[in-house]
């Protein structure tokens, strides 16, 4: 799109290794007697080997694959007598994907002596079956297949996070950063330099009174301020905006960056036409399929999903006792992606399993997980979801609500993603159904039901029920003759100087299956960019 090679592939991967610190690479050994076994060969390439441009030196432990510790974990909870009813769905959901098992146990047994084969049974195949698709590994990139889920953990167990990352960069820089929490930023403060061009140069602010929040999507929102008091912050070199899908678009607004036509309906002073700003919104569609088990799930004894220790039994069990129990485990037993057309250049469905109830965001549904203790869940997510909506302002007071519409299924393509939903949902239906071990031990679906089946039933219920948090997009980065751009190659908004944006919003279009990783790759190469930037500009950091 730039002519720029920075914001190639190869070079956006490297921002992947830079924040990876992986910790589930097989061991060099295996990799060589794998490599000795020439059936094996082709079995190589979907497992997480050594040198695979994956990266072991970044502060978040990221990625941390389910073999060398979440599996562990469900291993021990599956050889517990107390749920046999697991151990069997577990069994059921894993071998769905037994195709790759099957024809290698045949070439195996074809080219293989006995003694031989019996030995790769007991040492390789474990290893095989724990780990089957890294999709992480870059030449793994549209395998379809199946594989456990990965997560963002330490290989204790413990959370690893960018709020650890953050505090860390803090205690090891505590003049150069600060963190103001339950702070509003209202509006980017701009001013006409002599030649007429718009600068940023600082921020105004209102800070919450103690135990309220300034936004009224919180639930400590006790309404609109009325005779704030204002802090303001300027900046000795740029601005940077990093607020998100939704605030994001609402701050340059507010601060007479938009549609003009839009600002000046909402009584702002128009000082940048941008019609981009707060368009292009684009979220995944995701939905799910809820059954319930003949008996309550063993591993949710005393599980509760407590915020405290004294709150929770099994919290309080899993800080004692080594982080070893369901805490520790992943979300997902298992998931499955593919192609849900095999023309196209990516994957598009990730299709995974849990022993819970989800059903959706909406008040309350922290609750009803903790609960149902019966429940079993597939989740379809349609990745590279076609819509496009929008964010706009109701008023122009910083408080006030956003019109926030994803205009989800009004054009064919987007129409195609909830037909791509419905089929998986049939899918996960027939093996539910099918499926001897998973049909011995489930009572019945709830959600959606079975009043539930026509394929104008299925949409229908998709078009009230389905959710994404993934939004991102309306602040796109584009060439400055599209006029839907809000954002330049480093991260510049157009015609304001000094004055950047460094989020979700950015990108053109919603990226691969999820946007965190994506997020911290496209935060590292910003910081490169406004690190090589001040270089240039001869800028010196305060002491």
């Amino acid at each position: 799109m730039f002519g720029d090679n920075s914001w190639g592939w190869e070079n956006m991967a490297d921002y992947y290794t830079k924040i990876e610190n992986n910790h589930y690479n097989i061991d060099a050994n295996l990799v060589n007697t794998l490599s000795v076994v020439s059936p094996l060969k082709p079995l190589l390439r979907l497992l997480p080997l050594p040198g695979q441009r994956h990266g072991t030196n970044a502060d978040l432990c990221l990625l941390i694959y389910t073999h060398h510790h979440d599996c562990a974990v469900l291993q021990n909870l599956l050889l517990q007598p107390v749920d046999p009813q697991l151990t069997a769905v577990y069994s059921a959901i894993i071998t769905k994907l037994d195709n790759l098992l099957t024809n290698l146990l045949t070439n195996l047994s074809n080219n293989l002596p006995l003694n031989l084969l019996t030995n790769l049974l007991q040492t390789v195949l474990p290893n095989v079956l724990n780990l089957l698709v890294d999709w992480n590994n870059w030449d793994n990139d549209q395998v379809q297949g199946g594989g456990f889920v990965i997560m963002t953990k330490k290989p204790d167990g413990t959370r690893s996070s960018v709020r650890d990352h953050l505090d860390k960069t803090k205690t090891d820089n505590p003049t150069r950063l600060t963190f103001q929490l339950d702070t509003l930023v209202t509006k980017i403060l701009n001013c006409r330099e002599t030649d007429g061009s718009i600068r940023a140069y600082g921020v105004e602010t209102v800070v919450a009174p103690t135990g309220q929040s300034l936004l009224p999507g919180s639930p400590r929102f006790i309404g609109k301020y009325t005779n704030p008091t204002y802090t303001t912050f300027t900046a000795k070199n740029e601005i940077i905006i990093s607020a998100g899908p939704f605030q994001s678009p609402q701050l340059l607004m507010l601060s007479g960056i938009g549609n003009t036509t839009q600002l000046t309906s909402h009584g702002i002073n128009p000082l940048v036409n941008l019609p981009g700003v707060g368009e292009n919104l684009q979220d995944r569609v995701e939905e799910t399929v809820v059954w319930h088990m003949k008996q309550d799930w063993g591993i949710w004894n005393n599980c509760v999903l407590g915020e405290t220790p004294g709150s929770d039994p099994c919290l309080a069990e899993w800080q004692n006792n080594g982080q070893k129990n369901l805490y520790a485990a992943s979300a997902a037993i298992y998931a499955w992606s593919h192609k849900s057309d095999q023309s196209l250049p990516y994957r598009d469905v990730f299709s995974f399993w849990t022993p819970a109830t989800f059903k959706g965001y909406y008040k309350g549904w922290g609750q009803e997980t903790a609960s149902d203790r019966k429940a079993l869940l597939n989740v379809v997510l349609k990745a590279h979801a076609k819509s496009q909506g929008w964010v706009r302002l109701t008023g122009n007071h910083p408080q006030d609500t956003l019109e926030i519409n994803k205009n989800q299924f009004q054009t064919p393509e987007s129409l195609n993603d909830l037909h791509v939903v419905r089929e998986e949902m049939k899918k996960a239906r027939q093996f539910a159904q099918t499926n001897l071990l998973l049909a011995a031990n489930i009572d019945e679906e709830v959600f959606p039901g079975p009043n539930v089946q026509t394929d104008a039933q299925l949409d229908d219920f998709i078009k009230r029920n389905q959710w994404g948090h993934h939004a991102c997009c309306t602040a796109k980065i584009g060439v400055e003759s599209d006029i839907m751009a809000v954002v330049d190659n480093n991260f510049k908004v157009y015609g304001v100087k000094g004055l950047r944006v460094l989020d979700n919003s950015v990108w053109p279009n919603i990226p691969g299956m999820f946007v965190t990783t994506p997020i911290y790759m496209i935060s590292e190469k910003g910081a490169d960019v406004v690190h090589a930037y001040a270089q240039s500009q001869g800028w010196t950091p305060t002491p």
